[in-house]
């Protein structure tokens, strides 16, 4: 038997409620826990935020897609709020559960389409480690996302940009989730981007 792996499991089976699959399934990898003096790791602490890092670069790549398409029926970019609420970020993820898209949500009426249900987005399970939001540019042709999270509970928030920028390179500015979100420079290419080390 392999022991490594069993106390694994048996780790995960009581901290399921803090722990997203992508998580989970990063613990197994590793074939154990090591724990010092009753705490974890610092290894397994890093392979932990590697894997929420991970489901938060998935999820804007997901939420981008769906902006994409919602682009492509009704003809340009919207901005979503903050979800869950950035007020609420911890190590335990959060319970996601946005309103059905609105039925006035049409290409004539492109304002009413700013749901995450509206872009088809839906994190795996029903939870979520990081708070996601979109702004566009006034002309409403790029689009910028962020994953604003703390993903160790020290109150240092980690920010993740997916940026989509416009036909003649307009760019989106970057949520800021009402002031929570560290100062991030970032290049205008679209692609995913982690904010400075010094901001985690």
């Amino acid at each position: 038997m392999d022991h490594g792996r069993e106390r694994a499991t048996l780790c995960l089976s009581a901290g399921d409620r803090t722990l997203s699959p992508t998580a989970k399934v990063a613990l197994a990898a590793v074939g154990g826990l090591i724990v010092i003096g009753g705490a974890v790791s610092p290894f397994i602490l890093r392979a932990l935020n590697e894997a929420k890092m991970a489901e938060g670069r998935a999820n804007l790549e997901a939420i981008v897609a769906g902006l994409e398409k919602l682009r492509a029926d009704h003809g340009g970019f919207v901005s979503l709020a903050a979800y869950p609420d950035p007020h609420g970020l911890s190590v335990a993820e959060q319970l996601w559960s946005v309103p059905p898209c609105p039925t006035a949500c049409s290409r004539e009426g492109i304002e009413g389409c700013a749901s995450f249900d509206c872009v088809g987005f839906h994190p795996h399970g029903d939870d979520a480690f990081f708070s996601y939001a979109c702004r566009v540019s006034t002309d409403g042709q790029a689009v910028t996302c962020a994953a604003l999270g703390d993903l160790d509970g020290d109150g240092q928030r980690s920010l993740q940009v997916r940026r989509r920028r416009g036909p003649k390179g307009e760019v989106a500015p970057i949520p800021s989730f009402g002031g929570l979100a560290p100062e991030c420079s970032l290049s205008t290419e679209a692609t995913t981007s982690r904010c400075p080390e010094a901001v985690y």
